[in-house]
C-alpha cells in the first residue's frame, strides 16, 4: 500500500468497496451454509486489503461510514448472486457501533431493496 493514503483526510470518503464471498461449508451436512462477506477497497486504482482499508477511519464518524459502506455494498452483491435460496449472509462489522441506529441490518436492508 502506498504510503500517501494514509496521509489523505477524505480518503475514507474516496474508497470504493468491493465485496469478495467466502463460502461456508458444513461438513456434517455436506452443503453450502452461506457465504461471508469480505470488504475489501480500492482507492484511486490501488488495492487495499482489509488491514489496511479498515485502519483508514480516524475518528467513530468515519468508522461507521465505512463500516455502513460495507453492508451496504455486502447486501447489495448478495442480492445479485445467481441463487440465494437457502443460503445465509454473514457480516462482520466494528462491534462498538452495535448501538449505533445506522448500523441496524433491517434500516440496512431498506436501503438496498
Amino acid at each position: 500500500m502506498n504510503s500517501n493514503i494514509k496521509n489523505v483526510n477524505s480518503s475514507i470518503y474516496s474508497v470504493k468497496i468491493k465485496t469478495l464471498f467466502q463460502p461456508l461449508y458444513s461438513v456434517q451436512n455436506k452443503k453450502y451454509n452461506g457465504v461471508e462477506a469480505l470488504s475489501r477497497g480500492d482507492l484511486n486504482g490501488e488495492f487495499l486489503d482489509a488491514k489496511h482499508l479498515f485502519s483508514l477511519p480516524k475518528n467513530e464518524k468515519e468508522n461507521l461510514y465505512l463500516n455502513r459502506q460495507c453492508i451496504k455494498s455486502a447486501l447489495l452483491a448478495f442480492s445479485q448472486l445467481p441463487t440465494t435460496d437457502n443460503l445465509s449472509l454473514f457480516i462482520n462489522f466494528d462491534s462498538t457501533l452495535i448501538d449505533c441506529q445506522d448500523i441496524v441490518i433491517g434500516t440496512m436492508l431498506k436501503t438496498v431493496y
